[in-house]
């Protein structure tokens, strides 16, 4: 098993000694890069314990294990996006499933790792086309009493407003 340096980076899903983010500077790469963090969880996030939203397959869903603040952190992050604007768009989306989605800038490094693993949720979050029950019911029944029934009624409540219906179509 490799062991960690004294400076302590962290460790990826596939248990690799990394750094979360790349060494490299991302903002001295020519592409920009960047993930939606959707969570961070000292524990190991359990692929059930996520919505399985359709969003999912668009992009790739994946967990990062890394340290910080001398702690090891598990990262549930949604990538890979060039575009600020559309990052942005697309945390704004998820902000109705996960408490603090963020757009952070990553490197090249951790794209390359993850580009061919997916992590799988597992929870219906309702946005897949899943369903865990559906319940099927009867239509609601039509009242008891017709417009016409109602309409006689109030004609016979009010006589005078039926009687000034008539006069000004005179």
């Amino acid at each position: 098993a490799p062991e960690a340096p004294a400076d302590g980076p962290a460790i990826d899903s596939t248990r690799t000694v990394r750094a979360l983010s790349a060494a490299e500077d991302p903002a001295s790469q020519g592409e920009r890069l960047m993930a939606i963090e959707l969570m961070i969880s000292d524990r190991e996030i359990a692929p059930d314990s996520i919505p399985d939203l359709a969003i999912f397959k668009e992009y790739r869903l994946y967990c990062a294990v890394g340290s910080q603040d001398g702690k090891i952190v598990h990262a549930l992050r949604l990538g890979f996006f060039s575009d600020e604007a559309a990052a942005e768009a697309v945390a704004g989306y998820l902000k109705a499933f996960f408490e603090t989605p963020a757009v952070k800038r990553i490197g090249t490094e951790e794209r390359e790792r993850f580009a061919h693993r997916r992590l799988a949720p597992g929870k219906d979050g309702g946005d897949s086309g899943r369903h865990a029950k559906i319940e099927l019911s009867s239509a609601p029944s039509a009242p008891a009493t017709s417009l016409a029934d109602l309409t006689a009624r109030h004609r016979i409540a009010n006589p005078s407003s039926a009687e000034a219906g008539t006069k000004s179509r005179r």
